[in-house]
């Protein structure tokens, strides 16, 4: 849309969602009317970049158990909601979705689950994450 090139990325919804296209034709001269509008978008832009950054640097310098962690860490802090023993991640979150999000397979992924349940560090409710000892967590990703 900024530059008219193609898309670097595709989303996908984990819930119902009501989509907005909007135009390039009409999104340009929109925001050359409305100067606030340019240093908004260089702000969400410039802590995109940063954001790429950090998780290019987290691939290199970490291994699956601690990328694992910092997601879960970071959905709880933004999807989480006080339940029996812990925090439950508000957010239904296939095995897949995880294993892109920490760019490791499913496979890798369902077996870290799998160990950290067994060790009581997660469970399972309705199909939503619960974080039982999210300090565990903590301590893999420092």
């Amino acid at each position: 849309m900024l530059d008219g090139k193609q898309r670097s990325a595709d989303a996908t919804t984990v819930e119902d969602s009501l989509l907005l296209v909007v135009e390039r034709r009409h999104f340009l001269p929109f925001v050359r009317k409305n100067d606030d509008l340019y240093l908004r978008l260089l702000t969400v832009l410039c802590d995109r970049l940063r954001r790429t950054s950090m998780a290019l640097e987290e691939l290199a310098l970490f291994d699956l158990p601690a990328r694992l962690a910092r997601v879960l860490l970071k959905m709880a802090d933004d999807y989480g909601r006080p339940a029996v023993g812990g925090v439950r991640i508000d957010m239904k979150l296939s095995q897949r979705d995880l294993s892109n999000l920490v760019a490791s397979t499913r496979e890798s992924v369902n077996k870290q689950m799998q160990s950290w349940r067994k060790d009581g560090i997660v469970d399972m409710d309705g199909g939503h994450i619960v974080l039982r000892r999210a300090g565990d967590l903590r301590m893999l990703v420092e």
